[in-house]
């Protein structure tokens, strides 16, 4: 299924052959594989430097083994296979550099097709080696399927439709996004955008049939190769109602629209009737899959729940609760599923009945990460739960910590085994009868213990301004203070919340409120910036802040007093990184077009270098390491770029990550560097020059 804003191209191509795999020869020397290992899963198939593995990654994908035996998933850091049964990790299986969305068996059982963007691996299932790639120039996979001779695989993009011989490597390509051609007479007769497509390929009679939506709620049923219009669907005459989702069933005898009007639709692809409507809040772009059979078909709601229809009967069997990714059986006579928790389960397709659930730990979001003052200890947000790492053994050290909100910022304490952690900052305004106006910025802190989640202390947190005199009721508007925008010292004494809200007074608009932990209300008002303030950062005491903007400055702060110290002239600043000692100062801005690295030194305010990164991946993340003389550099590509500060030149770079970076931290020794991403994984990363392995502690 693919949703398109492009238009199909002439069919003319479907006869055209390339062979444009890339040139692997099968040895497995391109890629890596862990195959009966001992089952530490942190130490599996590591990228080089990387000492450890903390999380596996979120789930994008998964496909279950033709003798149910094995569950693949496609994860941020590869292709984990486990034991249907057991949970167990069997294989892991990556090359470090390829975001990996979709994941499918062979019908034999023989191969393994992995894929996302503009790259697709096979894999050797029985020895876990690299067979084969393939390079695309698409940027999205849809879907990925081998054919049932387990000679061919499909995979829908989005502006093409490609089927690669897997032994040759040779290319029948299927584009829709020309501007000549079928193309081009479709936007002169209609006039109207494409917006989803599918195609059935029958290779018993080799016929094709392309399903066309388009923004005016019209479905074309056309032969693939002669162009010839069989049928036009028409569900709402007179509607617009975007084509969101097109559908074929195995056979081809069936075809399920999602539209913008809903429910979905299921049509006799023959007659071109409609034979009934199904969900009636379906997700625009969720999950819409028949069975290998045809027998079922899986629809998600606009919430996370999957609904298995009937399809002879076209009544609802069962509905799943919290899924992410499903897989049916080849059997279908089972689905699986997975959820934001990363749980596995299995189901049977006519009851419903709960078969089998494993807990997989892969992690479905990741916020922050925050190291213990002795880092020997890594804590890591997931939502509303917290996990706390041993960063000697690589271990999990309790169970997550659940909180009963969404923590914007948190500091562990080694000492006591506690995580004190801010709830998210709330604004409100109260007005009073002509123009006076009372604001308040506030949250919660919450002390938990480690080794037990119990709440010791919950701690109130509020800032308070006033201007004009009686300011009467309350007002009634409120959202969020901080937009995320928080940041606590690494001591846990000093806590930061920026204020954003655009309908604070001009006094209270674009300030950053200081609380000195313990107390509840704020000592400090930090004024100056006269736009978003998108970032700040604290220097491990807490004592000297540094904010960047969209009004073209970066300002230094002294916490204790609240005077500015310096500004210096930039543009909008995206990402800060302040020295241990306070002395030096990193920067990036949002500037797309100029991709730099700014050093400044702090005390004179004088811009000691502008470093150019040479990759068009933006920075999202800085981090300066203890002894001043190297920083790090995260990109949205999830490359790790290593810097000298003195020299400016960039001394290596750090690959394993698949998305975009979003957090660096370094241990206090500087030997050690901790990495997240957004799509969950999380590393260590041995600086030093020895090995990457566990003897490296002893």
């Amino acid at each position: 299924v693919l949703n398109l804003e492009a238009k199909p191209n002439d069919r003319n191509l479907l006869g055209g052959t390339s062979a444009e795999s890339e040139k692997e020869d099968g040895s497995g020397e391109e890629a890596n594989t862990d195959l009966g290992n001992d089952g530490d899963y942190t130490q599996w198939n590591l990228p080089e430097n990387a000492k450890a593995r903390l999380g596996k990654g979120s789930i994008k994908g998964m496909s279950v083994s033709p003798d149910n035996t094995q569950i693949a998933v496609a994860s941020a850091t590869g292709v984990w296979i486990y034991d249907a049964h057991t949970g167990e990790e069997r294989t892991l299986l990556n090359d470090h550099i390829t975001p990996t969305a979709k994941v499918t068996f062979s019908p034999d059982g023989k191969l393994l097709a992995t894929g996302s963007g503009n790259r697709i691996i096979i894999w050797n299932t029985g020895t876990g080696t690299l067979i084969r790639s393939f390079k695309r120039k698409e940027a999205v996979i849809y879907t990925l399927k081998i054919t049932d001779d387990n000679k061919s695989l499909i995979c829908e993009g989005y502006g093409s439709i490609e089927l690669w011989n897997i032994s040759t490597g040779e290319k029948k390509e299927f584009m829709y996004n020309s501007s000549e051609g079928f193309n081009a007479r479709i936007g002169e007769i209609l006039g109207r955008r494409v917006s989803a497509i599918d195609l059935h390929i029958n290779k018993k009679t080799n016929e094709s049939i392309w399903a066309v939506g388009n923004e005016k709620g019209e479905i074309r049923l056309e032969d693939a190769y002669t162009g010839r219009l069989w049928k036009k669907l028409r569900g709402r005459t007179g509607r617009d109602d975007d084509v969101y989702q097109l559908a074929f069933s195995p056979d081809g005898n069936l075809l399920v629209s999602n539209t913008y009007e809903k429910p979905l639709h299921l049509w006799d692809v023959a007659s071109g009737k409609l034979i009934k409507t199904l969900t009636q809040d379906p997700s625009l772009n969720g999950i819409l899959e028949f069975s290998n059979d045809g027998k079922t078909l899986a629809c998600q709601e606009s919430s996370d729940k999957v609904e298995l229809w009937d399809v002879d009967t076209q009544t609802r069997r069962v509905v799943l609760d919290e899924i992410e990714a499903l897989a049916f059986s080849p059997d279908s006579k089972t689905v699986a599923g997975t959820n934001y928790k990363g749980e596995i389960k299995v189901w049977d397709i006519n009851t419903g009945d709960e078969l089998s659930s494993f807990n997989t730990k892969h992690i479905q979001s990741l916020g922050p990460l925050t190291y213990s003052s002795d880092t020997n200890t890594l804590v890591s947000r997931h939502g509303k739960t917290i996990r706390v790492w041993d960063t000697f053994n690589y271990t999990q050290l309790s169970d997550r910590i659940r909180f009963d909100f969404r923590s914007a910022a948190f500091v562990f304490s080694p000492k006591d085994r506690t995580i004190t952690s801010a709830e998210r900052f709330t604004y409100f305004k109260i007005k009073g009868l002509k123009t006076a106006y009372e604001e308040n910025l506030s949250s919660k802190l919450s002390v938990l213990k480690t080794d037990s989640e119990d709440e010791l202390q919950q701690l109130p947190v509020e800032s308070r301004g006033r201007e004009g005199q009686d300011p009467g009721k309350r007002y009634g508007r409120y959202s969020s203070g901080s937009n995320g925008v928080v940041d606590f010292s690494n001591n846990g004494y000093m806590l930061a919340a920026v204020l954003n809200v655009d309908r604070a007074t001009k006094h209270y608009r674009f300030t950053i409120h200081l609380w000195a932990i313990p107390f509840k209300k704020s000592h400090a008002i930090l004024k100056g910036h006269t736009d978003r303030i998108n970032t700040i950062v604290l220097t491990p005491d807490g004592k000297t802040l540094a904010s960047g903007s969209d009004d073209g400055t970066i300002r230094i702060w002294d916490t204790s007093t609240g005077n500015q110290l310096i500004s210096l002239p930039s543009d909008k600043t995206r990402v800060l990184a302040i020295s241990v000692d306070g002395k030096i100062l990193a920067s990036s801005n949002f500037n797309n077009s100029i991709n730099n690295i700014k050093l400044w030194d702090i005390s004179t305010g004088t811009q000691l270098k502008t470093l150019k990164v040479e990759n068009e991946s933006s920075v999202t993340e800085l981090a300066i390491s203890p002894d001043g003389k190297t920083f790090m550099s995260g990109h949205h590509d999830g490359i790790i770029q290593l810097w000298d500060i003195a020299t400016g030149n960039k001394l290596s770079a750090l690959r394993g990550h698949t998305g975009s970076v979003s957090s660096l931290l370094f241990s206090s020794d500087g030997k050690t560097l901790a990495s997240g991403s957004s799509d969950s994984a999380m590393f260590l990363w041995n600086l030093t020059p020895t090995t990457n392995t566990r003897q490296n502690k002893q």
